[in-house]
């Protein structure tokens, strides 16, 4: 299982969240997952501290 640092998710959740690109063009630009991405995107939906905790746990 490969692993992600917590900069890699906030970068590519927040490209998402900007709306210009779709699920798999920013899981190829930043070399994730597309699937694990799109948990990632369902997740931001926490509070900062609940998304910073569980994003260092599956990390």
């Amino acid at each position: 299982m490969t692993k992600y640092s917590l900069e890699t998710k906030l970068a590519a959740v927040n490209a998402y969240l900007d709306g210009i690109e779709s699920f798999k063009d920013i899981a190829h630009k930043h070399n994730v997952n597309m699937t694990m991405l799109k948990k990632w995107v369902l997740l931001k939906g926490m509070s900062p501290v609940q998304y910073r905790t569980h994003a260092q746990e599956v990390a």
